[in-house]
């Protein structure tokens, strides 16, 4: 249940949160002031290291990344569940059941009673539906959902 408010009680706490947030802005600007010379330091650290270490760490992923591509395609060609465990790594074929999907005509043929019960079971594929028969044609028989959402933000 919503607190009762005038509109000159939320206009004085949007005034109060507008304050709490400019705070927050300057206290993140101090901060990322004073972080400044060790977020420096850091970026110099991590590029010698990417010098150093950089072309081994890219042969590397280079190489798990075509290891990778051959146990894919050989799980892909399995066509089946299957499992193969090394002793550190495991590959899987797994079977994924996606959301059930109504065969459209066979739901025609099968429900007799076309009433609102009926009609409320079904959607309109809105791609398909403009392919078949025009964005503006469809537009004429569509309506879109709205719905109200609550924002609290900064002007400007």
């Amino acid at each position: 249940m919503s607190e009762k408010l005038t509109q000159k009680q939320v206009r004085e706490l949007l005034d109060e949160w507008s304050a709490v947030m400019t705070a927050i802005d300057k206290t993140d600007i101090a901060r990322r002031k004073a972080l400044a010379p060790a977020l420096a330091a850091y970026q110099e650290a991590e590029d010698g290291y990417d010098a150093k270490h950089g072309a081994k760490a890219a042969t590397l992923r280079s190489s798990a990344e075509g290891i990778e591509t051959r146990i894919k395609a050989w799980l892909k060609a399995q066509d089946k569940a299957v499992v193969v465990a090394g002793e550190t790594a495991e590959a899987v074929n797994e079977v994924k059941t996606g959301s059930r999907v109504a065969d459209p005509k066979k739901f025609f043929e099968k429900v007799k009673d076309r009433g609102a019960a009926f009609w409320d079971c079904l959607n309109v594929g809105i791609a398909k539906a403009e392919a078949l028969i025009g964005a503006a044609e469809l537009e004429t028989i569509s309506t879109a959902k709205t719905k109200m959402t609550a924002v609290v933000r900064m002007k400007g």
